[in-house]
């Protein structure tokens, strides 16, 4: 259902010191090296004197078990405390504690109220959290329009995550009238922050000519783009472009290879077209393919 953060808690949270104090906190700095146990001395006192930035900050660390032992309850301590002095981060963190179980007992009810307060404050991940949650009705009753406003708001403060959801809505014309030049533009701003699938999906946008000219050229560069990020999505449409020469020139190893790595997600599309473009191939051709997805996925490896 979410988009879930990990080491993105901390980054908001050292953006929201830097703003509030001016400098990036020494304990911020330690962490980004790994010094876990540096900044655990910088950032405890800090956090018993009230600081709402440290506090959320051991609460993350006690979450991740960074510098610290593994412990939930710790960290809805100082989550809790941060969340009562109005920390936005805080209070989405804590959403998801109740919402997952972690350290304490699972109730939706106080996870949207937490994920609320987050929103209200234009928090984006809370905001987005919250048009899933009216969307899908977990804790509440589906509202729709609800849904929608929630998911625009968090399109608008630029969480790409839902640029591409909202996106969708108008392809479909699900809760909004179809507008595929509505589209276009939020699957472009998700696509140029990086989002892969906002990716694959404007590719698609360009090669079917939906609400832009038909553009094969810019399919594929847009389908290499999020295939080069490893999503199957732009793997498999890529694939396609080879296999049928469009946008570049026809070629089945490549067709191939794409389809090879997209089919490595279990995704019974992509396996489809390999099953289909192998029995055009020679088995030279064939273990050609496998030798680039071999190659290719070793330099993702070696990359991350």
């Amino acid at each position: 259902m979410f988009s879930r953060i990990n080491l993105f808690i901390l980054t908001v949270a050292f953006i929201i010191s830097c703003s509030h104090q001016n400098k990036i906190p020494d304990y911020a700095y330690k962490i980004g090296k790994g010094d876990y146990q540096g900044a655990l001395t910088d950032v405890e006192p800090l956090a018993q004197e009230g600081d709402p930035y440290a506090q959320y900050t051991l609460g993350v660390m006690f979450a991740k078990g960074h510098g610290v032992p593994h412990d939930y309850k710790k960290a809805l301590k100082w989550y809790r405390l941060a969340a009562e002095q109005g920390l936005a981060p805080a209070q989405f963190v804590l959403g998801d504690m109740y919402f997952f179980a972690q350290g304490v007992q699972k109730n939706l009810t106080t996870a949207n109220q937490y994920y609320l307060k987050a929103a209200e404050k234009d928090y984006a991940p809370a905001q987005y959290t919250l048009y899933n949650i009216y969307a899908e009705g977990l804790g509440t009753e589906k509202n729709h329009e609800a849904a929608l406003k929630w998911l625009t708001v968090a399109a608008k403060n630029n969480y790409t995550a839902a640029q591409n959801d909202l996106a969708g809505l108008y392809i479909k014309g699900m809760g909004v009238q179809r507008n595929y030049s509505t589209a276009y533009e939020w699957y472009r701003r998700a696509a140029e922050k990086g989002l892969s699938a906002a990716q694959t999906n404007l590719g698609v946008v360009y090669k079917n000519g939906l609400g832009v000219k038909k553009d094969y050229n810019k399919a594929v560069n847009w389908f290499r783009k999020a295939a080069e990020q490893n999503d199957y999505g732009g793997q498999n449409n890529l694939g396609l472009m080879y296999m049928e020469g469009k946008g570049v020139p026809k070629n089945d190893v490549l067709a191939c290879m794409w389809f090879i790595l997209a089919a490595d997600n279990n995704n019974p599309v992509p396996k489809q077209y390999l099953d289909n473009i192998k029995k055009k191939m020679s088995p030279a051709q064939i273990k050609n393919a496998e030798t680039l997805a071999k190659k290719w996925k070793a330099k993702i490896l070696k990359d991350e």
